[in-house]
């Protein structure tokens, strides 16, 4: 895989370098290998040489997979988690730059949801809001693995989350209020927008920390279908 190194003096390109085929033995070469057993190659001659060129210990690493179109109007790329998300709030932001409002509306793309989980916090303590409403990408069940595991599916609507919990550890999930989901789910329907429930074992996002922030925070989250999430080649619809 072709990688990008964000260095101190700029991008350097590398690729992931694993043992020749022609030597592996085994299981060698039908099995991935472990993380340890893996390297970058950006063409340093040495470990000076890296240096030199701005890399070093600590240096940030992301996968080359500039976006694809699909047929069916379907796109590919790395990341579409949460840059889909990001999409939608740059919508709504064109939405709404129009309307004469008579509520405050802060629209917060925030960092380190896939690290820790509570990105937003800062946010939350600053605003203070007495509504949230989450975006994020969940799982769409449309391919031959996933098809009995949920009704989530692509080019079916945004769905409507009515329970996610991670179920590993001690990390937290959320029950949207009906009413929020009623709301939604009312609003969809004036609007002529098509939405899906989703009940989501195994997905969490950061409403599960915001719901309990202040005195309690009522909370609904919105969940764009993404095919193959958390790999380098993620599939959403630009629908």
């Amino acid at each position: 895989s072709i990688v990008t190194l964000t260095g101190d003096k700029g991008p350097v390109m590398g690729c992931i370098g694993i043992k020749s085929y022609h030597f592996a033995k085994g299981d060698e070469r039908t099995q991935s290998p472990s993380v340890d057993k893996l390297w970058i190659d950006i063409g340093a001659k040495d470990k000076d040489d890296a240096i030199r060129m701005g890399i070093q210990v600590g240096t940030p690493v992301t996968l080359y997979n500039p976006p694809q179109l699909l047929a069916n109007d379907l796109v590919c790329s790395k990341a579409l988690d949460d840059r889909l998300g990001c999409t939608a709030l740059l919508g709504v932001a064109d939405a709404i730059s129009t309307m004469e409002l008579d509520i405050a509306v802060y629209l917060v793309a925030s960092v380190q949801e896939e690290f820790n989980i509570r990105g937003i916090v800062p946010v939350l303590r600053r605003v203070k809001p007495d509504l949230a409403i989450g975006i994020d990408i969940t799982p769409s069940c449309d391919t031959p693995d996933l098809h009995d595991y949920s009704e989530v599916r692509i080019n079916q609507g945004v769905g409507i989350t009515c329970l996610n919990y991670h179920g590993r550890g001690t990390l937290a999930g959320l029950i949207t209020p009906p009413r929020l989901i009623r709301m939604l789910e009312q609003t969809a329907l004036e609007h002529n927008i098509p939405v899906q429930r989703e009940v989501a074992p195994g997905v969490i996002t950061e409403t599960g920390y915001i719901q309990v922030e202040q005195d309690g925070i009522p909370c609904a989250s919105l969940s764009i279908p993404c095919r193959y999430t958390h790999s380098p080649a993620e599939v959403a619809s630009l629908r």
